[in-house]
This record gives C-alpha cells, structure tokens and sequence, in this order.
C-alpha cells in the first residue's frame, strides 16, 4: 500500500507542436485525478523557442492547488522527448533529495490521457519491494477502439519488447525513480521505439517480479494524431535502426529477431531489415539451406513454401537463393518474398554449370555467414518432406557428434511416388555402394543415392566436382570413400526431400546424353579408388 511519506511526481513533456493537446486532454486529466502527483513537471520541448512563454503564460490562467513548474529541456531536443523525459527525470531527483521518501515518477504523453482514479490506482497497488506499476492502456482512434494488450505479468519479457509494444508506452509507466534513473533514464539516441528500449533495459535488469500489473483501463492513448513518432517515417526508420544496433546481441531466439523485423517491415515499412539480419549472421551460427536457381526455373513456390514451414531449429535457418545477375524476371518474382521473409536471402552468383553455380553459392554463404553450423541443399523444383526436417538434422547431428548427415528422399512424377531413395548405411559400404553406381549407370531411379539430401556442417564442407551432370552424386561418392569413424551419419527414417521428375533442370538433365555418361565415369572413379 502506497504510504503518505512517499511522493509521487507526474511528468509531462510537450514535443513537436502538441501544446494544444496539452491544455485539451493531458493536462486537465492531470487535475482530475483523485489522487493528484505531489509535483507536475511540465518540460517545453518544442521547436518554435517562444513556446515556452506561451505555455507559461497559459499555466497562470490554470486554477490548481497542485505545484507546476515549466521546465525548459536542457538535454537532446526532438528525440522523441527523451531528453525531455531526462531533464525532467534528473530535476525530480534533484528536488526529492533532501526529503524523507520514495519518488514515484508517474509519465503522460502530451496528447494522452488519465482516468481520473490513475495515480490512486498505481499508488494503491505498490507493494514494499516494488519497483514498477503498469496500468491498462486503452487505445482510441477516430474509427476504432482497442482494449490493453497488457494482461497480466506474464507479457512482462524482454523478448516481448525486442518484437513489439505488449501494452507498455509512455502514458501508463509508473516507476520507482532510483531504478529508473540506475538504468540512465530514456535513450537519447534514439529517434523512436524509445519506450521499448526503456522496457528491455529495466526487465533486463530488474525481471517483472517487483512489476504489478492492473488489470483494467487507468489510461487513454489517441492513436492516429499528426507528428507522432509512429507517423513519421525518417524518426521511424532511424530509431529502429538504433534499437537494432545496440539489442541485436540480446535476440538470443532467432524466432524473435524474425517476427521483430516482420512487424517492422509490416507496420512502418522497415527498409533496413536484411541488413539487420546480415548484422546477426556474422556473429551467429546459422543453417543455410542453398538454393542455386537456373535460368529456367520459375515454379520455386513449393520449395519455398516448405523452406518457411521449417521450425523447431535452434538456431536461425536461413534459405539462400543465388541467382545469376542476368536473370531479372526472377528476381522481379522472388521481390515480394524477400520483402516479407528477410530469412531468404539472394545472392549474386556466376553463371555456368551447376557443379560451379552451387560452389560459387557454397563460397558466398560462408563470407555472408563466417560462423555458419551447416549447409542444407534443397533444389527449386524439390520440396523439404516435412516442417520438421531441419530441426531433425540438427538433433540428430547435436546427438551424434557427426560431420555430415545422410537421409532419404521420395521420386515423385505428379502425385505418384515412383521411387524412394534410403539413406541406408549399407552405402558406406564398398561393394553395395559400387552395385548401387553400376544400376545407376543404367538409369534405375531406385539406385539413384540419396544426394540430394546431405547436410554437412561448416569443417567438412568441400567443393562439388566440376562435372558437367549428378555433381551430387560425385560429391557424396567422395564423402563415402574419404569418411573416418563419425564423418557421416545414416539417417534411412528421416525423409528430407519430396523430389520431382517434372522440373525443368531435372527432366532436362535425365534426357541429356552428359545423364548417363557422368554416371558410367563416377562408377569407373570409384572402381578405381576402391582398388587402392
């Protein structure tokens, strides 16, 4: 229970133009309050400098036995009124020093709102150890009304705040003012997303167990207004960028770093969100799923699709398309989906073939990402078997120690499944695996190896052969005759990709003359690496 000797100050910071709402809804919200702020701290933080002489001029014709002072703001102006906040942060403590209590700091926006019972509700809720009382925050626009988010404690996390607004802002912050002045107070680099900023470094600080939460409406935030932060796109944008910059450190889920920069992009048009996350993969192990297109491949929806259902990982999966810089229309169909998912990421790639297109990917993902834990393959015209594909790899890899892992995949030619290709460990064995090429070498899908579905983590990446056709088959081949104990892990239960007969590359690769072929010499090859 709130005691007597305590004190109680409510502050509000006018910025940008907003002194009209200040005297219509702010101020005389503060009047009303049927427990009133023993000090009301006005902070002029507007840009015309004769401002302050009109609100001074205004505040003598306010009937109030409450003490007002009009503070001019000494710290950063226009940031979002963080300097304000600070100045008028820093006058409090100065002013409550010498006198027997515990300063509460009671915020208001200038064009926000109180119920009248606000400070007596934040008062009555305190508790002997409390440090923080949140109320509900109703918002109103001229079209529409929205009920507080805030619920209960429970939306209290750093997390919450890293991805958005769980009903916390300006109007409904009730705080004990020393912790809040040991976390220095407002950001002044920042231009927006101050509040949120403010959130993270408290419960980063503090948690949410000496926060309370009401559980109804104290105050009103007008949604909609001109010259607010959320309304101006350069303070947006830079803001956002600060925010980024100085928590990236602190998306320890990747999860939320990704619905963080959707909302971004969503809400405010957030055009930084690739850079951010290019930020985050210098420090961070990644998955990469590659994804080298060819000229005449155009249907890679379903592939897609299936990349963005992947969960379960822990760490960020990231699918890397490259792409020659020559093949426009695609990148024009592939312009919306990188807007939306910042997680596919296009590459720049050399043309050629495909053993040197995918080398040429394989080296542009590890300068994009130098802590990388493994590359997946997934072709345009194929499909990852299950959501659940990339999070098995990764437990099955974090369980066995192994380098590289194996699994299996399905032929398909429309709805039909005419083949299955296990991940058997029979093929690290010499004589079936050569069987397996000699069948091979006379096109039966059911000995075609399970290549397409080898992940293999950053140490024991190794560049394709350059073949003219079944690159991947050559490339596995070498893994299977080069592996030491624990090299490559068999995974025949785990189905990685649906493979389709009916792309255009694959069609086109099994009616070429270079099909057969390049089979016939990586039998010949390993005929004669066996034998020595």
């Amino acid at each position: 229970m709130f005691s007597e000797k305590e004190t109680l100050i409510a502050i509000i910071a006018t910025s940008g133009h907003r002194t009209e709402r200040l005297f219509a809804v702010a101020l005389p919200s503060v009047l009303q309050q049927t427990r009133p702020p023993d000090l009301l701290l006005i902070v002029d933080d507007n840009d015309d400098p004769t401002e302050f002489d009109k609100i001074a001029e205004r505040l003598r014709e306010v009937t109030s036995p409450l003490d007002i002072r009009l503070l001019h703001n000494t710290r950063t102006h226009g940031f979002s009124g963080t300097g304000a906040w600070n100045t008028a942060l820093y006058y409090a403590a100065a002013w409550g020093e010498a006198r027997p209590s515990t300063l509460w700091i009671a915020i208001l926006d200038d064009d926000d709102a109180w119920l009248p019972h606000h400070l007596e509700c934040c008062s009555k809720a305190i508790k002997p150890d409390s440090l923080a009382i949140f109320g509900g925050l109703g918002r109103l626009h001229e079209r529409y009304s929205e009920n507080s988010r805030l619920r209960d404690r429970s939306l209290l996390t750093v997390d919450n705040f890293l991805y958005g607004d769980p009903g916390v802002q300006g109007s409904n912050m009730f705080f004990r003012l020393p912790e809040l002045l040991a976390i220095g107070g407002f950001d002044e680099e920042l231009r927006s997303s101050t509040d949120r900023d403010l959130m993270v470094r408290f419960l980063a600080a503090y948690g949410a167990e000496r926060c309370e939460v009401l559980p109804y409406h104290t105050a009103l935030h007008y949604v909609g207004r001109d010259r607010t932060v959320s309304t101006h796109p350069i303070a947006k944008l830079e803001g956002l960028d600060v925010f980024y910059k100085k928590h990236l450190w602190r998306f320890t889920d990747y999860t939320v770093l990704l619905r963080s920069l959707e909302r971004a992009v969503r809400l405010f048009h957030y055009p930084h969100s690739r850079e951010v996350l290019a930020a985050y993969c210098k420090t961070q192990e990644i998955i990469a799923v590659a994804m080298p297109l060819h000229k005449s491949e155009m249907c890679f929806n379903r592939a897609i699709s299936s990349f963005l259902e992947q969960g379960g990982t822990n760490r960020l999966p990231i699918l890397f398309i490259g792409i020659n810089g020559a093949f426009g229309a695609q990148k024009e169909v592939l312009a919306e989906l990188l807007t939306e998912h910042p997680n596919i990421v296009l590459l720049e790639i050399e043309g050629g073939t495909a053993a040197r297109a995918r080398n040429a990917l394989q080296r542009a993902i590890l300068e994009y990402a130098p802590n990388l834990y493994g590359i997946a393959r997934l072709d345009a015209d194929d499909a990852f078997a299950s959501p659940t594909v990339l999070a098995s790899i990764e437990a099955h890899l974090t369980r066995t120690g192994a380098g590289a892992l194996l699994a299996s995949n399905l032929q398909v030619r429309g709805n039909e499944v005419v083949a299955e290709n296990r991940a058997t460990p029979q093929l690290g064995e010499p004589a079936y695996l050569l069987e397996r090429l000699r069948r091979m070498t006379l096109g039966e899908l059911s000995a075609e190896l399970p290549s397409c579905n080898l992940f293999v983590r950053r140490a024991y990446l190794r560049p394709y052969p350059d073949v003219p056709s079944a690159e991947d088959h050559w490339l596995l081949v070498e893994y299977l005759l080069d592996q030491t104990p624990n090299t490559l892990c068999f995974v025949p239960e785990l189905l990685h990709t649906v493979y389709s007969l009916e792309g255009s590359v694959t069609s086109h690769n099994r009616s070429s003359q270079a099909f057969i072929e390049t089979r016939q010499q990586l039998y010949r090859y390993a005929q004669q690496r066996l034998q020595h």
